[in-house]
């Protein structure tokens, strides 16, 4: 019979270890073994699947969703307004992303000015475009479109007077439901969308009547409730009556003049509230880059790092170092200055072993390719264009310079849309013939 040890599991009489000692202990322990194989249960990473038939399992698929569940850091973000914040975060995390949009905002908007066959009034269209900062408001709506996916402009118009030309601006009015002469568009604002809502929400896109509401931050509530500086008053004065009432009354959101405020789209769905950003698209890919640079780091640290193991005497031989030696020994080492030379006369009783890690085979630049790779194509720019780049057929080649234009025009037409209605108001307001016309180099 086989011997027995003494340790005992604590929901059962059996053994929790049995042991040999020759060829027929051996053989008893086999057959004991045998009696209780049925006991003996396979691992699942969950029972999903367990039993499908008679003693027929499965393992389970281990998809995205199961990915993000245990890597929730990490995770794609499943609300619009979870995706735009993201999206506008990569543009600041990633010098990448960020070049790229702004090259795609900058090429878009080059040399935009205003055009009119009446060179009187084409003097008058340059100097409102100049005085608005035509150009930095194209390149910034630009630049939002791309990068955010929605633009949310609002518009602040100012009365001129009427006996000269316009030189600055004076009484600002609110906006008004229709067009009043000599008050023209005089500053435009860009609101964060990740702060504007939409009253109703499907609701309104199903009744195809949207009111924006933005909501106002936590800490301009609390300056505007409790102000602590006189900066802080000052500053409080200057806003509208009702609009401090209301905040102060707990109301988390302000409704936008529907008059006054404008809002476009990247390419939006007729059933969506809110456009996808142009970079939602790489988000996965931007989260593997940065993991494979934290892995290089964290490489970096390991190969920065040695091991060395000073072995004082020999056993072997008999030598056993005393407290002494040990202590003399380390002094030395704690008053070697880094990366300077050691010098040690000594016996022949010590020894050194050092330890490094290869690291050349995982740091490299090729693992970063496929990524990098798959971030242009997502951001439309073409391998052509791109210092490595993979394939630069001329099929492949072509088809993306063509979608990177075509996103360029598509960014283009919308910021002729925006101005082309700007326009019309001033020109209402001046009481000009025809509108000038937006025209790029």
């Amino acid at each position: 019979m086989p011997k027995l040890k003494t340790v005992k599991r604590q929901d059962d009489s059996s053994l929790a270890y049995y042991t040999f000692s020759n060829e027929q202990e051996k053989m008893s322990v086999f057959k004991e073994m045998n009696t209780h194989a049925e006991e003996l249960q396979m691992i699942y990473a969950s029972d999903r699947f367990s039993n499908v038939t008679t003693n027929t399992s499965a393992r389970d698929g281990f998809s995205r969703a199961d990915y993000d569940w245990f890597r929730p850091e990490e995770s794609s973000p499943k609300q619009i307004k979870d995706v735009v914040g993201v999206c506008m975060r990569a543009h600041y995390k990633f010098a990448l992303v960020r070049n790229v949009i702004e090259l795609m905002a900058d090429f878009a908007s080059k040399g935009v000015r205003l055009a009119h066959k009446n060179k009187k009034e084409e003097k008058a269209y340059k100097y409102w475009f100049k005085m608005i900062n035509g150009k930095e408001r194209s390149e910034r709506f630009l630049n939002y479109l791309y990068r955010c996916g929605n633009v949310v402009v609002s518009r602040r118009t100012a009365k001129i007077k009427k006996d000269r030309l316009f030189t600055a601006a004076e009484n600002i009015l609110p906006e008004q439901d229709k067009i009043y002469k000599n008050t023209i568009p005089y500053e435009y604002n860009f609101y964060n969308p990740v702060n504007v809502d939409i009253l109703g929400g499907d609701l309104a896109i199903f009744a195809n009547k949207c009111v924006y509401v933005l909501k106002i931050p936590v800490q301009i509530k609390g300056k505007i409730k409790q102000p602590k500086t006189p900066a802080d008053i000052e500053l409080i004065k200057s806003l509208p009556e009702e609009l401090v009432k209301q905040i102060r009354d707990n109301q988390d959101t302000i409704t936008l003049d529907p008059t006054s405020t404008r809002v476009f789209h990247y390419k939006k769905d007729d059933w969506q509230l809110w456009a996808y950003p142009l970079t939602s698209s790489i988000i996965d890919d931007l989260v593997a880059l940065d993991k494979m640079k934290l892995a290089d780091l964290s490489a970096l640290d390991g190969a920065t790092s040695k091991t060395r193991v000073w072995c004082l005497g020999d056993l072997d031989k008999g030598i056993v170092p005393g407290p002494g030696v040990i202590n003399a020994f380390k002094n030395i080492l704690m008053n070697r200055v880094p990366g300077d030379t050691l010098d040690l006369v000594w016996n022949p009783a010590i020894k050194l072993i050092e330890t490094s890690a290869d690291l050349s085979s995982f740091l490299g630049e090729d693992k970063y390719k496929p990524i990098l790779s798959a971030i242009y194509s997502g951001l439309g720019i073409p391998s052509t264009l791109v210092a490595g780049g993979g394939d630069k057929s001329f099929s492949n080649s072509f088809i993306s310079m063509k979608t990177l234009i075509e996103r360029l025009q598509y960014g283009r037409d919308r910021l002729i849309e925006f101005w082309q209605e700007e326009i019309r108001i001033f020109q209402k307001a001046m009481g000009y013939s025809e509108p000038a016309q937006l025209i790029f180099d």
